[in-house]
């Protein structure tokens, strides 16, 4: 982490991924690349610091700088193509909207996206990533601000070969009832950034469960590791 902040446009990200040990533990092993690749339109930059990409997920981090534009603006939408221009398939986005503010820069703004891929999820060479901004106003609601008129792009090159066989999988098969009903947990899959776990239900539970609210994994210690 303390080689992270001597990076030059790379210290925020310390702070970013404060309350996750997977990214922590990510960071440490030196998995982020860094990229620093930006385009600008409307007197907006949006520049990609650096990403973390394994097998199971793609973060990417994010500065938007607004000098030259003045009013506030966060991200609006996110997609993501391969290099026939194709959409990516097989992927979750998750965007955060809450920014962090450049405590030295106070037109700028740092953010982070998690892509997460499936076992279908066909990885590109080239992740062609666009992305569209709107106002930003934290006392209106996020549909009722207007997007602005430009696309941002810039280019993510995945080289596989830095996160080959980092996938582990560690067998469980142990089963819990809660409320009559019978639960397997079948087998934990880590990666350098998520981890992922697979559930599978008694086909005689009186009941459906459709998701957990709060599952997070402990280690030995008893310390929060990361939520699933």
């Amino acid at each position: 982490a303390e080689v992270l902040r001597q990076i030059p446009g790379l210290g925020y990200i310390v702070e970013l991924i404060n309350f996750d040990k997977g990214l922590q533990a990510a960071v440490e092993n030196d998995y982020i690349v860094p990229l620093g690749i930006s385009d600008e339109h409307e007197g907006i930059v949006f520049t990609v610091d650096g990403m973390i990409v394994d097998e199971g997920s793609l973060v990417i981090f994010y500065t938007i700088d607004r000098s030259g534009a003045g009013s506030p603006v966060e991200l609006a939408d996110v997609k993501l193509f391969d290099d026939q221009g194709e959409p990516v398939q097989q992927v979750a986005l998750a965007c955060s909207i809450l920014a962090e503010n450049d405590e030295h820069k106070e037109n700028q703004v740092h953010s982070q996206i998690h892509v997460n891929f499936n076992e279908k999820t066909v990885i590109p060479p080239a992740i062609h990533l666009k992305v569209k901004l709107r106002n930003s106003d934290r006392e209106r609601h996020a549909e009722f601000l207007p997007e602005l008129p430009s696309v941002w792009g810039v280019v993510l090159p995945v080289d596989k070969e830095l996160f080959a066989g980092m996938k582990k999988v560690y067998e469980v098969n142990q089963s819990v009832v809660i409320e009559g009903q019978r639960i397997t947990f079948e087998k934990l899959v880590i990666y350098p950034t998520r981890m992922a776990l697979n559930v599978a239900y008694d086909p005689a539970n009186s009941k459906k469960i459709f998701a957990f609210d709060d599952l997070t994994l402990v280690n030995e210690q008893g310390e929060a590791w990361g939520q699933i």
